[in-house]
């Protein structure tokens, strides 16, 4: 059921995968670069074929980053299965994991076969951190719980992110975070960024859920009643990463419900499996068919790496998706003034450990867990399978 429950969100269709109708193109880099690498530059020639169906898109990862974007780059006007191109692309100081993807008809992709190039420039390439802080204490729904350490948690690790090196710190509070305001600083990250620096986005506010189960961000003015007015939903979030320059991007929401969430499917055959029963009845078969997708989904989260990072943004969540974010937890015999998610970003950063992305990750994902005895555990919602970078210069 786990894995069925992955495929069905990997958009792949079980009936056709049992019947062989299913055909995966191949695409690779015919003309394999030399490893060492001083210009910053690398000609790629690629060819790519399907046996069946016909190319739809193409892109180039550069350290599981996608230099085209989310989107990648239409070829579909072509109506070929057979395709080739010669591409510069610029390189990443350091080793670049480089790889080309391709997408047929069906929406599948090829396996993509790595090829490695390291990039040592003549002279020092001045990169920088570029941090953008989101917290929100207050709201204007009456009927929304104001929170204490939101506005803190943002400002501090600000502060901790421009202690470790060369930073450009922007941060929003309570008013002005709208969802207008949020969406125009993919505008900032665009012009003010290249692909050697790195950026850190920290959100900190409620996480609301609609009625489907999808997340949003609580923005100064949302409806609480329905997130979907003024509410940010997670897809804008992954958003303001997609497609800028710099391919180094964490993305931190300290925010209740804000891992992977279950959406139930198949609503009217669930339904149908309760027709002819009583009230009472139905009510308990729906909660038995509710608690066993819950369960596969666990397992699945528990099995399955999402390998669905479209953006190559390492996205980490503070709770699982029907968690709490906790705040105002007590350490050491002292009430903390950050969220326990912030707060254990923070030990980290000011620690002298070498501070990278998968450390951090494995770090706080521990120390969360401990500080709340359990009641919350972050969760990654996307993440690099094999690339790791240093978070400060």
């Amino acid at each position: 059921e786990a894995w069925e429950k992955r495929i069905d969100r990997l958009g792949l269709d079980k009936e056709m995968l049992a019947t062989g109708e299913i055909a995966v193109p191949n695409a690779e880099i015919v003309n394999v670069p030399e490893y060492n690498n001083t210009s910053g530059v690398v000609e790629l020639k690629i060819e790519a074929s399907d046996p069946k169906y016909e190319l739809r898109h193409f892109n180039v990862l550069v350290n599981e980053v996608p230099i085209y974007g989310s989107r990648g780059i239409s070829i579909s006007d072509l109506h070929t299965k057979d395709w080739d191109t010669t591409l510069s692309v610029a390189l990443t100081e350091g080793e670049n994991k480089l790889q080309v993807v391709v997408m047929n008809e069906l929406g599948l992709q090829n396996f993509k076969y790595p090829e490695y190039v390291n990039y040592t420039p003549d002279q020092d390439i001045v990169s920088k951190t570029v941090y953008i802080g989101i917290g929100v204490n207050e709201f204007t729904d009456a009927t929304a719980t104001d929170l204490k350490y939101c506005v803190s948690d943002v400002q501090d690790l600000g502060r901790a992110i421009y202690k470790m090196g060369t930073a450009d710190t922007l941060i929003l509070t309570n008013n002005e975070v709208t969802r207008e305001n949020v969406r125009a600083l993919k505008d900032y990250l665009q012009q003010n960024t290249s692909i050697n620096d790195r950026v850190l986005v920290s959100c900190s506010s409620h996480g609301l859920l609609d009625n489907k189960n999808n997340f949003y961000l609580a923005m100064h003015n949302t409806n609480f009643s329905d997130p979907t007015e003024g509410g940010l939903p997670y897809a804008e979030l992954e958003e303001l990463l997609d497609s800028i320059p710099a391919r180094r991007k964490l993305l931190l929401i300290d925010a209740c419900n804000s891992g992977e969430n279950e959406i139930l499917e198949h609503e009217q055959e669930i339904l149908a499996l309760t027709e002819g029963l009583d009230e009472k009845s139905r009510g308990i078969k729906l909660e038995s068919v509710i608690q066993d997708q819950k369960s596969a989904f666990e397992t699945m989260m528990g099995l399955f790496v999402n390998v669905q990072n479209e953006t190559g943004t390492v996205v980490i969540s503070a709770a699982g998706g029907k968690q709490s974010a906790l705040e105002a937890i007590v350490v050491d015999g002292e009430t903390i003034a950050n969220g326990a998610f912030t707060f254990s970003v923070l030990e980290y950063l000011n620690s002298d450990k070498d501070l990278t992305v998968n450390g951090l990750k494995t770090y706080v994902e521990n120390r969360v867990v401990l500080l709340t005895n359990g009641a919350q555990q972050p969760t990654s919602r996307q993440e690099t399978m094999e690339v790791d970078w240093v978070l400060s210069r």
